[in-house]
């Protein structure tokens, strides 16, 4: 039998306490369990989700037990039809799907990054502030992010207006370099978006982008605040 044929993928789950709550606009996290997939030598783990409440660890683990199921047999060289039949099949549980596709990949080639092109041996990436009404706490995540060298800083907002405008100006005070990413997590109404980004921005913020501020199905909200906002909008949820 050779190789590439697939034989005994592993479907489990993992739980781990976070260092610091993680809290946006739709809940809070002190902990997180994903649900993980191995095939061979590749591995996947898909993350479970505050604000797309379907998206539990026994529902993506379920998922990936059915993924695993059908590919026993099957030959990882034809992971592109493995790929397709996953998302035709359980396109709404996306992230057990992403991670079964990178399980595959892995499992394949020896190096995804040069699979995908290997273009940058360098990615840079952002850390996220969580919406804590703690200022310790959200100075103290600031202050170490920028220690260990992130220069862009995702904060969670969406609350109450003064709270987040508090939660900027600590967050500014820990890493006053940092440019900022805004992620409302569906938490304005367009009005109220437009009116913390204007204070934020008032308040000398070096805000990059203002992720979905408004409520993920509304997509005319989105639009109204993209057209007005001094910064550009991103879609997270809407899509």
């Amino acid at each position: 039998m050779p190789d590439t044929v697939i034989s005994a993928p592993r479907v489990s789950l993992v739980e781990a306490r976070l260092k610091r709550p993680f809290i946006t606009a739709a809940g809070r996290r002190d902990r997180t369990v994903n649900a993980c997939i191995s095939i061979g030598a590749g591995y996947g783990e898909a993350s479970t989700s505050i604000a797309q409440k379907h998206l539990t660890a026994r529902a993506l683990e379920s998922c990936l037990k059915r993924l695993a199921r059908r590919a026993i047999g099957r030959d990882l060289r034809d992971w592109r039809s493995l790929v397709d039949e996953a998302w035709k099949a359980e396109s709404d549980l996306s992230p057990a799907v992403a991670a079964y596709e990178a399980a595959l990949l892995s499992a394949l080639v020896p190096s995804l990054a040069d699979f995908f092109g290997g273009a940058k041996a360098r990615v840079e990436t952002d850390l996220t502030i969580s919406a804590s009404a703690d200022e310790d706490q959200t100075l103290g995540a600031a202050a170490e992010a920028a220690e260990a060298g992130f220069r862009v800083l995702k904060v969670k907002v969406g609350g109450r207006l003064q709270d987040d405008l508090a939660r900027v100006r600590a967050v500014r005070e820990a890493a006053p370099k940092a440019r900022l990413i805004l992620d409302g997590n569906q938490g304005f109404t367009p009005r109220t978006a437009l009116s913390f980004a204007d204070a934020v921005m008032k308040s000398g913020a070096q805000v990059v982008l203002f992720e979905q501020p408004t409520p993920k199905d509304d997509l005319k909200a989105l639009a109204f605040v993209a057209r007005r906002c001094p910064v550009p909008v991103a879609a997270d949820e809407s899509v």
